[in-house]
């Protein structure tokens, strides 16, 4: 099992590689999709009654989060991102294995305990 997070540039480049997944008849094909959406970077500002003083701003991009049953689809490998653990989105129950993978990719990254303390 393997839990990763991708980027697209838009929903619609999400829509199209989805169908390489994803059937009407069987629904998706070896693994769990979360579909995130545009990551939020800076909230937006309203006033009391609700109106947009400051728009939010956001990444631009279109996150998803995909737990595969057994290993990544390959295709896939050209929208991976990697988010400090957990990023803005988690499966509850499976950040270790998102951490997991994100410091077997950047090992200078994962903290060292001191068994000392």
């Amino acid at each position: 099992m393997q839990y990763l997070k991708y980027e697209f540039q838009d929903i619609a480049s999400w829509l199209e590689k989805k169908e390489t997944i994803w059937s009407e008849e069987t629904g998706y094909a070896n693994c769990h999709v979360i579909e995130v959406g545009n990551i939020t970077i800076t909230p937006g500002i309203y006033d009391e009654e609700g109106n947009v003083i400051t728009e939010p701003v956001t990444t631009g991009k279109y996150a998803i989060d995909i737990v595969w049953n057994e290993s990544e689809d390959s295709s896939f490998a050209v929208f991976k991102v990697w988010p400090a653990p957990c990023g803005v989105h988690t499966v509850s129950g499976l950040e270790g294995l998102y951490e997991a993978a994100y410091y077997e990719q950047y090992p200078e990254l994962k903290p060292t305990i001191d068994p000392t303390v």
